[in-house]
């Protein structure tokens, strides 16, 4: 592998996180043209090179997933910009010589489905939106708008500011573990639901954390939307900080601990295993033998979103951020004949919260970075914090359990569902102390989002991969076999049906 082509790639990256994909698109080709020509000059008798077939990997899947986002991009445009489709004289626009050769690139990998190009190149504002026909009320989701009081907002944002010891004290810790496949979330309970207004304050005054308090204005406020929420006994937090183009790959929300526990039952992980040792179960669960338990709701909460300084000609519209995608495909009823090949985008903004059935595929997709404006730069340079905020996509994401397992909490425990309660003696748990609450901040209801607004659907979700030179491509298996869906965020299947994401999940892969 030259140095020079690794220069390469890394420009490459460069130019995309720059806001400038089709400069970068130029340069993975390239990238790849050098691998190509590095491996050929080495098959007379010379071993080969992993490092370059490693590079060649990474720059295919780059390239293939910004081939796809423009195309998507260039699509949705001739709704969003009619002026510019008018213009063009029925002349293409690229955008499906795009998306074949992305498909000859994935097809090569081995891969056979793939999200549709109205997913990977998702609106860049809300004119190109598309409704679903179904009323809302139909949906398996629903958003609401400003659903924090602007106090308890603030005091959360605050909580998550850059420098916040969560970030330094646990989040890093975190970090370190994902390479163990650790998954850590906090357990919190709840207050017994009631109706009664009193109580609900009552509730939010005598919370032992501002994100206690965070559920209970969750929970009040989507309880007529999802009724089965005044069953829940508890809700379980965690929270991600990405960069304009984070992505997070397509999963289910899942009691992690009763899977592990069933799988090990059936010989299927390795009783040394670090995941899943010291657990324990906190209430009796009807049908105790099934695998298979998710939460009743599942919510995201938008705290930051990165700025972008480009607007909408049409409709003025900003911001940078990948949307959430939700899957019509649900763990829990995986026979069910109505599942339909949909999917929904949600758009962060902050104080949005987006809830829905907790047994959903979900994920965010990868994002578009916009070029950044750095005008007037020099008059905010002393505000760091503030800087770094506006780089970040920050979420905070709770299940609503009527019945979960728990990590049994030791000193520093990692895991998921660690109680909440048992950190007390951790700094960064003191980011959280909730707040003085009184019945004038409770007066704000929040509102509900039009969804036409807010939520964008994508039919179809799962297309197919397809190659002209398939039947004549000798490489189309050539690296199928090979480790690489790490790469992939599920986003792309080697099988022809998206459930090979359930058996994945189910597998522990």
């Amino acid at each position: 592998m030259s140095l020079m082509t690794q220069s390469l790639l890394l420009h490459a990256q460069s130019l995309r996180l720059d806001g400038q994909p089709d400069e970068s698109i130029d340069l993975l080709r390239a990238v790849i043209s050098q691998c190509d020509a590095e491996e050929a000059r080495r098959r007379d008798g010379c071993p080969p090179d992993d490092a370059s077939r490693r590079m060649r990997l990474m720059a295919s899947y780059q390239l293939a997933l910004l081939l796809l986002q423009r195309s998507g991009r260039r699509w949705q445009s001739k709704d969003c910009n009619e002026e510019a489709a008018t213009a063009s004289g029925g002349v293409s626009d690229g955008s499906e010589g795009d998306a074949m050769d992305a498909d000859a690139i994935m097809w090569k990998l081995g891969y056979r489905l793939r999200l549709s190009n109205q997913a990977f190149g998702y609106p860049p504002c809300k004119c190109g939106h598309r409704s679903d026909s179904k009323p809302s009320d139909e949906l398996p989701l629903h958003t609401i708008d400003n659903v924090l009081p602007p106090t308890v907002f603030d005091a959360l944002r605050n909580s998550f500011r850059p420098e916040s010891r969560y970030w330094s004290h646990f989040y890093s810790k975190v970090d370190a573990e994902a390479a163990k496949s650790q998954f850590a979330s906090h357990n919190i309970p709840l207050p017994t639901p009631n109706g009664n207004p009193t109580n609900f304050l009552d509730s939010l005054q005598s919370a032992k954390s501002l994100l206690e308090q965070v559920a209970i204005i969750a929970q009040h406020r989507l309880k007529e939307r999802f009724p089965e929420l005044a069953n829940a006994t508890s809700v379980e937090v965690w929270s991600h900080r990405r960069p304009p183009d984070g992505q997070h790959q397509l999963h289910y929300d899942m009691d992690e601990i009763l899977l592990w526990q069933r799988r090990k039952e059936r010989g299927e992980v390795f009783a040394n295993k670090r995941e899943g040792l010291k657990r324990q179960k906190i209430e009796t669960r009807n049908g105790a033998n099934e695998s298979i338990s998710c939460p009743s709701v599942s919510c995201v909460l938008t705290i930051n979103v990165p700025k972008r300084m480009e607007a909408c000609h049409r409709c003025g519209s900003s911001g940078n951020s990948a949307p959430t995608i939700i899957c019509n495909q649900s763990i829990a009823r995986r026979n069910e004949s109505s599942r339909t090949n949909v999917g929904w985008l949600c758009y962060p903004e902050p104080n949005r919260l987006l809830a829905f059935e907790g047994s959903l595929l979900h994920g965010v997709v990868p994002g578009m970075p916009f070029a950044t404006d750095t005008d007037g730069e020099e008059d905010s340079s002393d505000d760091e914090s503030e800087h770094k905020r506006s780089l970040q996509r920050i979420t905070l994401m709770m299940g609503f359990w009527k019945d979960v397992c728990l990590t049994v909490p030791d000193k520093d425990s990692v895991g998921p569902n660690v109680p909440f309660d048992s950190l007390a003696h951790n700094s960064w748990a003191n980011e959280f102390s909730p707040i003085s609450i009184s019945e004038g901040d409770m007066a704000h209801n929040g509102q509900t989002k039009i969804e036409s607004e807010s939520i964008s659907v994508v039919d179809p979700l799962w297309v197919p991969i397809r190659s002209k030179t398939a039947a004549s491509d000798e490489n189309a298996h050539e690296i199928s076999s090979s480790k690489t869906s790490a790469f992939y965020g599920r986003f792309f299947l080697k099988s022809q049906l998206p459930t090979e994401i359930d058996r994945e999940v189910l597998s522990g892969k």
